[in-house]
């Protein structure tokens, strides 16, 4: 399987959310929740995005003709069977085994309500896991270049293992939170 772009990720979120949802419809969600900023998703990446996901048969379109009002009529879009399983195991992946601070496990958070609450904490789960791992190997990696490392290695040592720490943090305070809701 081939994987998704960060695009193709948010879309196959937002039209696992909202079934029959256009492409406007879409866009505006995209906006709303900030992804043109901070993830660098765009009009062109979202039309671009829906043609090569309807082309690998995760999503299916047809026109809206209960639309009333100006305007042509919009093309909505769900989800297949294999575009569900494709963003569950990808929301699963990115939840459980992206480094600290990236984009995928971010644009994963921003989707969090389309996956079952008991999967979204086994993910977490197994991401605290990764992350120790991680820290693990970023210790001992540190622990033998620790004598010749400049000041500024030093510092992005001391940053990375911050960074590990306090995603550690989060994830386990999102995973009570996921409990409790």
């Amino acid at each position: 399987m081939t994987k998704l772009s960060n695009a193709e990720f948010v879309l196959l979120q937002i039209i696992a959310e909202t079934a029959g949802v256009s492409g406007y419809e879409i866009n505006k969600v995209v906006s709303v929740r900030g992804f043109g900023e901070w993830a660098g998703i765009g009009r062109s990446s979202l039309y671009n995005g829906l043609k090569k996901l309807a082309e690998r048969a995760l999503i299916r379109s047809h026109l809206d003709r209960d639309k009333v009002g100006k305007g042509p009529l919009p093309t909505v879009y769900s989800l297949t069977s294999k575009g569900k399983t494709t963003i569950r195991n990808a929301m699963v992946e990115a939840l459980s085994a992206t480094r600290e601070r990236d984009i995928r496990y971010e644009l994963a958070l921003t989707g969090l309500q389309v996956l079952d609450p008991a999967l979204a904490i086994d993910a977490l789960t197994e991401r605290i896991v990764f992350l120790k791992a991680e820290e693990a190997k970023l210790k001992a990696e540190h622990k033998r270049c620790r004598p010749c490392l400049p000041l500024g290695g030093e510092a992005l040592f001391r940053h990375i293992f911050s960074s590990i720490t306090s995603e550690i943090e989060s994830v386990e305070d999102l995973i009570r939170l996921l409990r409790t809701s």
